[in-house]
């Protein structure tokens, strides 16, 4: 823009790095993509890598949903361009978990790449080299390359932003660059909603640095053209199946009062109360928002409605209590800054056991962010020093910094944690490396005392951002062991499955979801005792546990003791009403004893609260048949074979229906 801006100038560069740029590079970028091959084939070893969990499960059932057809017919809840470019890899490949997870690797190397081009072209070759060789090397990012999330897709698309943003930045009266920059912002925006923070600011910042103010102008205005021609798609496609203005996801209200309210510790996704669904996985927290705020104000509501619901929640949390919400904000300031990768879904330190690169002494956030403080602190010393903060405020690095306290600020206005981070580590990387060839010129000028007191100021801030003062670090792995056991349970891996629940239950002798999943996996074996066992010792630690005594009904079914059965039955509907398991149990318990109506009733509750409960079908339709109502019988069987098309017992159920029910003409055709 102003052809008076000051730039930065670049160091010269370092003789091994100036007459081997090239093969270090290679060497950089060849050992970076051999690691993350590693890396994978490890994780290979996960129990979950076959059987997604949480956010990636999601991730994995829209992107399974948009190969079928089946698209939400509701205003999005996450923004959507993630699992739709996984649905296209599925379409393209088949469901084949590899694919996406190499995807996600080349993605990292690209946003390398790109951190390579903005270092070099903004600092220098040396701070390009050295940033690349940072990012390529920072285990979290390795890790989540190959994780069925958000991540790699959102780092490349913000790095891809940035670059095309300096190239403007050079050359102002490219109206491309600013286009370009701006759909590149736009397709960050439709994968995690939170960098439209920032181009407000951008754009203040464009026009405050031009004195040419219609350049300036033009500027903005292709900006945020660039970015409507990618996001209001998704924004029509919301009103259309909704009727509502969603402008990307309705996410924000519900995230925002998790991160603000009293119950809040600035880094756990957990919502006050949950709820149970049927089928598929569903996102416990889109389950809270709707049913707590439609519970509250005491009619349906609109996605939009939703979210403003609990911004309003988040908003009066601060209004009400301002010190405490001042006190949690300075608490989620220091989280995002602390050393420690706090989970949000899977714990990565526990996750290293499978990986032996995620065991090397690789780029941590807790050095990479000592890195690059002290290259920010340096950069503005020197530049304001020579320039004056005014004019070292109209550079291109201030404008990184400028993303990375946006950016920052957006993450803890709702809560933090691992991943959440991750986009601001590439600028970091940038100014560690700046930081790092300013003091291997310093040592080269023989300035030992600026060097020391870099190297005090480093290591104090170091030791302050590893410490722990919030408590984030588990004491234990013991919920890491239970989820990989429910994995392994999940793909029928029994045994293993018992191995891991035992670790946990080692650790945590009264985890009460470790004895319950415990007595799951013997009961799948055979071994009935044992599971009653561990049902028993669940119930023990906490009588209230509605699943526990579910499961200890079906246990005593097997068993052939009915009436032990029916006690914990009607323990476990008492406990959880709604729920069509413990109706369908309670049901069982009834035909096992012969009270027939009885069980009808139950497995009729059970449908109408899960209507596509094929085992509650079928075991109606086994009791219409008992009471002689076969063309009810048959109904039932058909919609039981229609929902697990495997079911022998339904099949033959509708074989023996149509044969009492007399001529061909009352028949019906099988499904």
């Amino acid at each position: 823009m102003a052809s008076q801006t000051p730039q930065v100038e670049n160091r010269k560069c370092p003789a091994f790095l100036n007459h081997w740029s090239r093969q270090i590079l290679l060497l950089f970028f060849i050992t970076g993509f051999f690691l993350r091959v590693l890396h994978l084939a490890g994780m290979t070893k996960a129990p979950d890598f076959h059987a997604p969990i949480l956010d990636s499960l999601y991730h994995d059932l829209w992107a399974t949903r948009f190969v079928q057809g089946q698209l939400p017919q509701e205003p999005y809840f996450r923004a959507p361009l993630y699992p739709t470019l996984l649905g296209c890899l599925y379409r393209f490949f088949g469901r084949d978990l590899f694919i996406p997870r190499i995807f996600g690797i080349f993605l990292g190397l690209g946003a390398a790449g790109l951190v390579l081009a903005i270092g070099t072209r903004v600092f220098g070759r040396a701070v390009g080299i050295l940033s690349a060789g940072i990012l390529l090397f920072y285990w979290p990012l390795i890790y989540h390359e190959t994780e069925l999330l958000i991540p790699a897709t959102l780092v490349f698309l913000l790095m891809l932003a940035l670059w095309n943003l300096t190239r403007a930045l050079e050359r102002p009266e490219r109206g491309t660059r600013w286009l370009l920059t701006g759909v590149c912002f736009g397709l960050a925006a439709i994968t995690r909603p939170n960098i439209l923070l920032f181009m407000p600011v951008l754009a203040g910042w464009l026009v405050w640095r031009e004195k040419a103010r219609a350049r300036a102008w033009l500027a903005v205005t292709l900006l945020t053209v660039g970015s409507i021609i990618t996001i209001a798609p998704v924004t029509l496609r919301n009103y259309f199946v909704g009727r509502d203005f969603v402008l990307i996801a309705s996410q924000g209200g519900i995230n925002f009062y998790i991160g603000n309210n009293p119950e809040s510790d600035g880094f756990t996704a957990k919502t006050p109360l949950g709820y149970n669904w049927h089928g598929d996985y569903e996102d416990s927290v889109a389950l809270f928002a709707k049913r707590r705020a439609e519970k509250i104000v005491g009619h349906p509501m609109k996605a939009s409605e939703i979210s403003r619901f609990w911004f309003r929640e988040g908003y009066q949390f601060w209004i009400e209590s301002p010190a405490q919400a001042l006190r949690l904000l300075a608490r989620k300031l220091y989280l995002f800054w602390n050393a420690y990768e706090i989970k949000n879904n899977k714990n990565m330190y526990f996750q290293k056991r499978y990986s032996p690169v995620l065991q090397l002494p690789l780029f941590s956030f807790g050095v990479v962010s000592v890195l690059g403080i002290i290259g920010m602190g340096l950069w503005l010393k020197r530049e304001t020093k020579s320039h004056g903060l005014c004019d070292a405020s109209l550079t291109t690095p201030f404008v990184l910094i400028l993303y990375l306290l946006i950016y920052m600020l957006s993450v803890v206005a709702f809560f933090v944690c691992d991943r959440y981070r991750l986009p601001v580590v590439p600028v970091l990387a940038l100014f560690g490396a700046y930081g790092a060839v300013e003091i291997c010129e310093a040592l080269r000028m023989r300035n030992l005392k600026s060097v020391l007191s870099i190297v005090v100021v480093a290591i104090a801030l170091g030791v302050f951002l590893h410490l722990d003062p919030y408590h984030v670090r588990p004491v234990d792995f013991a919920e890491e062991h239970w989820s990989a056991a429910n994995c392994l349970q999940q793909t029928g891996h029994h045994e293993q499955a018992i191995e891991e629940y035992r670790q946990a239950l080692a650790l945590r002798p009264d985890y009460l979801d470790a004895w319950n999943n415990l007595g799951t996996s013997f009961y799948a074996l055979g071994r009935l005792n044992e599971a009653l066992d561990a049902y028993t010792r669940a119930v023990d630690l906490n009588t209230e546990y509605p699943q526990a005594h579910n499961n200890l009904a079906q246990c005593h079914l097997s068993l052939k003791q009915p009436e032990k059965a029916l006690v914990h039955a009607e323990k476990a509907v008492q406990l959880l009403k709604g729920n069509a398991v413990h109706r369908n149990t309670l049901g069982e318990c009834y035909q096992a004893l012969g009270r027939t109506e009885d069980a009808l009733k139950e497995f009729a509750s059970a449908v109408v609260i899960h209507p596509n409960y094929a085992i509650a079908h079928q075991n109606l339709a086994g009791t219409y048949m008992k009471l002689g109502q076969t063309k009810r019988a048959l109904d039932e069987y058909q919609k039981a074979l229609q929902l697990n098309p495997a079911s022998a017992t339904a099949a033959e159920g509708i074989k023996e229906a149509q044969r009492l029910l007399g001529s061909q003409g009352n028949q019906r055709p099988v499904d």
